[in-house]
């Protein structure tokens, strides 16, 4: 499977990259724009993060396929977008699925759509494979899954985490917590030392592997 990115959220596109490279998926482009991919880079399946702040995500993917007449759009959405799934979007991409679904999910929903399905939210139309039921078991992940780093995780470490997947830089996540630069980066570093990561890319893609209710869009 050939696949491109395309997020403004550069720390959510390098945890897929290293997310897909554990799975032998290619990546053919990661970019934070639309724009910038070409014919020659487009992957046959595309991940669209889309944010709140977004253009409008119908003209976006109508944009797209009409660039790109064979791709297979898997879009990525805040739960907060208000979109007509039933319409002009729902019927122009092959998966849509919220931002808050584990990456075993959203690794399933790129191969069920290189596959020729169609995946959606829950509450979309029958005869679709549900976002909420399409994970796929995982022995060696369920064996290596850091249980005791999750539970040692305080709120506010969990917090922190949840900006720093969304892509924000210190300044930004201690003014949405009403913290201080330096208390920011405490919790960063505590959070590395109990999950085992070395930067910021490795601990996003940890807490988009394990912990399923990281938020990763903007607040």
């Amino acid at each position: 499977m050939n696949i491109s990115i395309v997020s403004r959220n550069i720390i959510f596109r390098n945890a897929v990259v290293q997310l897909c490279a554990g799975r032998g998926i290619a990546i053919s482009d990661s970019v934070d724009s639309c724009s910038k991919l070409t014919p020659d880079t487009v992957g046959r399946v595309l991940l669209l993060h889309i944010l709140d702040h977004d253009c409008d995500p119908v003209e976006t993917v109508s944009g797209l396929l009409h660039r790109f007449a064979a791709i297979k759009i898997v879009a990525l959405l805040p739960e907060t977008l208000d979109v007509n799934f039933d319409g002009k979007f729902g019927d122009r991409v092959t998966a849509s699925i919220p931002d808050t679904v584990p990456s075993e999910a959203l690794l399933s929903a790129l191969y069920l759509a290189d596959m020729g399905y169609s995946v959606r939210n829950p509450g979309q139309p029958a005869g679709t494979v549900r976002a909420a039921a399409m994970a796929l078991p995982d022995p060696v992940r369920q064996a290596d899954e850091p249980e005791t780093g999750k539970h040692q995780l305080s709120n506010r470490e969990l917090s922190v985490l949840a900006h720093l997947c969304a892509g924000h830089s210190n300044k930004v996540i201690a003014r949405s917590l009403g913290i201080c630069d330096a208390t920011v980066k405490a919790h960063l570093r505590s959070s590395f030392r109990r999950i085992g990561a070395s930067n910021r890319t490795q601990a996003a893609m940890w807490a988009l592997q394990n912990l399923s209710h990281i938020q990763t869009g903007q607040p």
